[in-house]
């Protein structure tokens, strides 16, 4: 805290803690492999504050790639395509991927990924 203020983390800051969010999240006893960007910004401690992920997502992915991981920045999606069933990024997270099918490659190879034995 500064002043009375709690200081942003920098993006490259949010990216790690997303990465790890997601890494913890896999390796629960759960079936949750989706993520809403409301979702994450909550588990990241800081509901309301979805809109401020895009850049942290950006980084997300170039920083998955370095570390020869499935891009975790597929795997959130707006509420909307989950409940639809869609489960799509954001149209400016998918151009990142050259079609669709591109895109649904990298999700399957996070959902098929072991997140278990995963080390950073």
């Amino acid at each position: 805290m500064f002043l009375g203020f709690e200081l942003m983390p920098t993006n490259e800051e949010w990216a790690d803690e997303i990465i790890q969010v997601y890494i913890d999240l896999r390796c629960q006893e759960n079936d949750i492999v989706f993520l809403t960007y409301k979702d994450l910004a909550i588990r990241l401690g800081r509901p309301g504050q979805e809109r401020l992920l895009a850049r942290p997502l950006d980084i997300v992915r170039e920083e998955c790639q370095k570390r020869q991981i499935p891009d975790v920045a597929t795997m959130v999606v707006s509420k909307e395509s989950l409940v639809g069933g869609e489960v799509k990024p954001s149209t400016k997270a998918a151009s990142k991927y050259n079609d669709w099918t591109s895109l649904r490659q990298e999700q399957a190879r996070a959902i098929s990924f072991d997140w278990k034995t995963y080390k950073d």
